[in-house]
């Protein structure tokens, strides 16, 4: 049973089938129909594994899905290499969700550029040698 636009929540993602332009958005935005979205969050996925004093990787981790994750790693004590094309904006957005953590470090990244994939990967090897 799809549910009314207004109760769409983090666990469900509406859609709209056969729109092909924002004018046909806005024509058939009353026949929205939610879909539920099925599988763990971000703190039931790590709380199924042993992450404390590891080390991970996350490329975007200043939004979306990236800075989920981590939140919930830094919360589990674990230390997050946060890959980002703009390490200010990750460093502003890192102290407003998990604080001042010292487990949290920062590297500049484009994937969309070869180069600055191996500057960041040079960069995290001569920091953790």
């Amino acid at each position: 049973m799809p549910l009314p636009v207004r109760a769409i929540n983090r666990r469900y993602i509406g859609t709209l089938r056969g729109v092909k332009s924002m004018l046909d958005y806005l024509n058939n935005v009353g026949q929205c129909v939610n879909t539920a979205i099925y599988g763990p969050t971000a703190d039931e996925v790590i709380k199924s594994e042993y992450v404390k004093g590891k080390t991970c990787l996350i490329t975007g981790a200043n939004c979306g899905i990236g800075l989920e994750m981590t939140r919930c790693l830094t919360a589990h004590d674990c230390t997050v290499l946060m890959a980002c094309r703009n390490t200010y904006a990750a460093s502003v957005v890192a102290k407003s969700i998990c604080g001042n953590n010292h487990r949290l470090r920062f590297y500049e990244i484009n994937l969309a550029s070869l180069r600055s994939v191996k500057r960041c990967s040079d960069d995290i090897l001569k920091d953790f040698k």
